[in-house]
């Protein structure tokens, strides 16, 4: 098996690299310690492609694969976990979601926003007695007419609070006789979040390593939406969610590849250094 990457991967590893490194590591303790996140970042990783990694360029994406995406997330990593962590939300979960399970009108109308970061995306599945534990949400969706009306709590929701759109995901009663296991009640939402009824207020208190990124308590009152705002089919958003979240777990685990290095390397430049009773830590056995 050859593991060598391709010329492709090595100029987005090379431009990830250079990116996080000189733009992004220098401003990442002031970010953290003032808890805002750099929104001019959301720009430039548009204009590197790396918002649109997991698109296809027909949508506007730069199409680099989860390879290349993964790069990204790792070089990230190695300078703050903050961007890594809107990177993965935005292109892993949102992006990468509704380019798999979205309808042609719905690629169209929001994958060339999220790739050009003319709009933020968010993903919010997890709740104040479900997080990981999709199959126990308490958000309900009921049908009236052509539109869906949704109601429930998310918290820790990443990006929430600049999000122009976001993934929900709501529990809706089968119709009468048929499937009534819990996760086949799981449907997905895209949802506009200036639709009224959607609110968003930030979570207290601070994130450890996460410290400049945006985390929204949000709560869904009576919002209705239209019926063609559901991602993929009715009762199909427990497999929607599972997806989403193997390529979260992708940028989550390439970013701590990330931190390990970051980790790594601050150790040899401290034994290298650091001096004591006369010789370079690094000189000991």
């Amino acid at each position: 098996m050859n593991f060598e990457l391709t010329t492709e991967q090595q100029r987005t590893q090379t431009e990830a690299r250079r990116f996080a490194q000189e733009e992004v590591a220098p401003l990442a303790r002031e970010a953290d310690e003032r808890g805002e996140f750099p929104s001019h970042f959301i720009g430039r990783m548009a204009e590197l492609g790396f918002l649109g990694a997991t698109v296809e360029k027909q949508y506007g994406g730069s199409d680099l694969g989860y390879m290349g995406y993964a790069l990204i997330c790792e070089e990230l990593g190695r300078a703050d976990s903050s961007v890594r962590g809107f990177l993965t939300v935005h292109a892993g979960l949102v992006a990468g979601c509704i380019q798999e399970w979205g309808t042609e009108e719905q690629k169209q109308d929001y994958l060339r926003k999220l790739a050009s970061g003319e709009w933020v995306g968010c993903y919010a599945l997890t709740e104040p007695n479900a997080g990981s534990d999709v199959a126990g949400m308490e958000a309900t969706a009921r049908q009236e007419g052509d539109e869906y009306v949704l109601n429930g709590e998310k918290i820790w929701i990443t990006n929430a609070l600049s999000a122009h759109v976001a993934i929900v995901f709501a529990r809706l009663d089968p119709p009468a006789g048929e499937d009534t296991r819990p996760h086949k009640q799981i449907c997905a939402f895209i949802v506009e979040t200036d639709t009224p009824g959607f609110d968003r207020e930030p979570m207290p208190g601070e994130e450890l390593g996460h410290r400049a990124s945006e985390h929204a308590h949000i709560i869904l009152d009576d919002c209705r939406i239209p019926a063609s705002a559901m991602l993929g089919s009715p009762g199909e958003g427990f497999k929607v969610a599972m997806s989403a979240l193997d390529r979260g777990r992708i940028g989550v685990a390439a970013g701590a590849v990330g931190v390990g290095q970051a980790c790594l390397d601050a150790c040899v430049e401290y034994a290298r250094h650091r001096k004591q009773f006369g010789k370079r830590l690094g000189d000991f056995e």
